[in-house]
């Protein structure tokens, strides 16, 4: 699918009360060394995620967390794959670097495994912010998972589908992350975590 459907705006019809947060950093801050990535997942079933404030003040928190070291909540995964999408969710990426971070939504693209002519049926809204790490600017990508199939209807218990995430640095810079296990699994599962 192109990343300009990502970027499109399509509001969900149902509250949003989940983040998949994905932190990529560089193992002893060594640019030249490959990413790493660790994956958080905060679900919370009585708040919702009401506004882009409101998001942005979870992603900071997240993000802190995951610097730190504090762990809660604690990762999670290491990657796409290790945790299949289970909600209609906010998937957020950010790259712990400031000389490596997203430039532009074009930075990050997802394909439909084994449809790549299919028009984007799920994943909407495709922003960037920026998070003040200390004094240092790092951006993070988002966008909606509306947990929709190809027929526009919601994943029910038991159906899935696979997506192909490809994360690009801005231009002339060394490739970020590749990864080929995203997967969208419906069913009334219940949450890793809950705040």
């Amino acid at each position: 699918m192109s990343t300009e459907s990502i970027i499109r705006d399509r509001p969900s019809v149902a509250a949003i009360h989940t983040i998949y947060f994905y932190y990529i950093y560089y193992p002893l801050g060594n640019p030249q060394a490959d990413p790493v990535m660790r994956v958080y997942y905060q679900h919370d079933h009585s708040t919702p995620i009401k506004d882009e404030d409101d998001l942005k003040g979870l992603v900071s928190s997240l993000a802190w967390n995951a610097r730190i070291g504090d762990f809660v909540p604690p990762p999670c995964g290491s990657s796409f794959s290790s945790v299949p999408w289970r909600k209609r969710a906010y998937i957020v990426l950010m790259v712990d670097d400031p000389v490596h971070k997203f430039s532009d939504t074009d930075n990050v693209t997802i394909d439909f495994t084994g449809f790549p002519e299919e028009v984007n049926h799920s994943f909407f809204n495709a922003r960037l912010m920026t998070i003040d790490a200390g004094g240092e600017e790092l951006t993070a990508f988002y966008c909606t998972n509306l947990m929709l199939n190809m027929q526009d209807r919601e994943l029910q218990f038991g159906e899935f589908e696979k997506f192909h995430f490809t994360i690009r640095p801005p231009k002339n810079r060394a490739l970020l992350y590749r990864d080929d296990g995203g997967t969208n699994q419906g069913g009334p599962i219940p949450p890793l975590i809950d705040a």
